[in-house]
């Protein structure tokens, strides 16, 4: 009793608590109704107000907190999510390379995958042909398909050719991988967070979900170490003969560049990367697939544009750039199939003083409301579907 007593989270002092309304634990509350329970407390309180979630107490910060929390040097992104994915139990490795590991993650994406954009732009479209060539084939008539797990294996696919290169962007081995690791560490984390507290460092090793996990950072571990050899013998024996190195379009080639001598796994940094894009860019292509099968008039002037861009300037990296409708969209589709109503979650280095005179304990968690998507005050009949909504803002 006392052990379950001293693993089991408190409440923090200074905030209201808003509770499930389910006759259920706060754990599996919030699991099932905790989009509910922040519109409550949105509309119950006018200032911050706290949740219990799986993971333990958070402060839920009105969206007016947005700025000044994304901009604040002791409020930590990373430190978050080193609770919420569980980063100390084997499996979920890729995620202490994502959160706890300073910014290597962010230095290999916002930084080389930012400069290398024209490299792989033409990859991009070869991978998707044949990647839409073996998903749908060629037959002139209409065929049914799952669409999310379609949308799925086609992001992992391209941003395999990405991240990896042509030969384990069609390795099906590899594919499965990357799908199943996103997928089944969402579902363990949520399994996990159903357990007590002081129970979970022991159930996890005969969970199935975390069983699977293990196995799939096994199998990568076979899939990727051995192209990451290549890579490094092709750097070592160019500097040896006094050549530049090979210049690679893939990520093996850019964390190899920015280790620098770090010790880094390449193999949950991979997974890592895979799950960050598979996760978020399958929920976007889904809604916008959805919206374009409930809108049909949309089809055509998004289809005007892509032919008046990449007409004129091809596949290239300012092309992107040009597809103003396209990118209004694609807001407007995610506005409307909002993954979540919270965002920028952190973690407390140190006590936070707000603008209301609240302080956030150093060790708190936080996140904050993402309700203007939803608000007529920010955007006018929020409930109406408008593709040029964003378009029209630039202007």
């Amino acid at each position: 009793a006392t052990v379950f007593y001293t693993s089991k989270p408190r409440y923090y002092s200074d905030f209201p608590i808003l509770a499930t309304k389910l006759k259920a634990t706060p754990a599996t509350g919030w699991f099932k109704e905790g989009y509910q329970m922040v519109l409550r407390g949105i509309n119950m309180f006018s200032s911050p107000f706290q949740v219990m979630t799986g993971t333990g107490p958070v402060v839920v910060l009105p969206n007016n907190f947005a700025d000044k929390v994304q901009n604040n040097p002791h409020l930590s992104f990373n430190r978050y999510f080193d609770r919420d994915f569980f980063t100390g139990y084997p499996g979920f490795e890729a995620y202490k390379t994502g959160y706890q590991d300073g910014t290597f993650i962010q230095e290999v994406v916002g930084v080389k995958l930012t400069q290398s954009l024209g490299l792989f732009t033409a990859d991009l479209f070869d991978e998707m042909t044949a990647a839409a060539h073996d998903l749908f084939g060629e037959e002139a008539s209409f065929k049914t398909i799952g669409l999310k797990d379609t949308v799925s294996f086609l992001v992992a696919r391209l941003s395999s050719r990405v991240f990896l290169g042509k030969n384990l962007a069609r390795n099906n081995r590899w594919l499965h991988i990357a799908m199943h690791y996103t997928h089944d560490s969402y579902a363990a984390k949520g399994e996990l967070r159903q357990w007590p507290f002081f129970l979970r460092p022991f159930v996890h090793w005969f969970l199935p979900t975390c069983k699977r996990l293990r196995q799939q950072v096994k199998g990568a571990n076979e899939l990727v170490m051995p192209e990451v050899e290549k890579r490094k013998d092709a750097v070592r024996n160019a500097k040896e003969s006094g050549t530049k190195p090979p210049k690679t379009s893939d990520r093996i080639g850019w964390v190899y560049e920015v280790s620098r001598g770090r010790d880094v796994n390449y193999v949950y940094g991979q997974l890592f990367l895979s799950f960050a894009a598979i996760h978020t860019t399958t929920e976007t292509i889904t809604g916008c697939l959805m919206d374009i099968c409930a809108y049909p008039e949309i089809v055509q002037p998004l289809r005007e544009e892509i032919i008046q861009v990449i007409g004129t300037d091809g596949w290239a990296k300012t092309s992107l750039y040009k597809l103003k409708l396209m990118d209004s969209f694609i807001k407007e589709s995610q506005r409307r199939h909002h993954m979540g109503i919270t965002s920028i979650r952190c973690y407390a280095d140190e006590d936070i003083k707000l603008s209301d005179r609240h302080v956030i304990k150093k060790g708190s968690r936080m996140m904050v409301s993402c309700d203007t998507v939803i608000n007529p005050k920010v955007y006018p009949e929020p409930e109406k579907y408008d593709i040029y909504r964003f378009f029209n803002l630039r202007q």
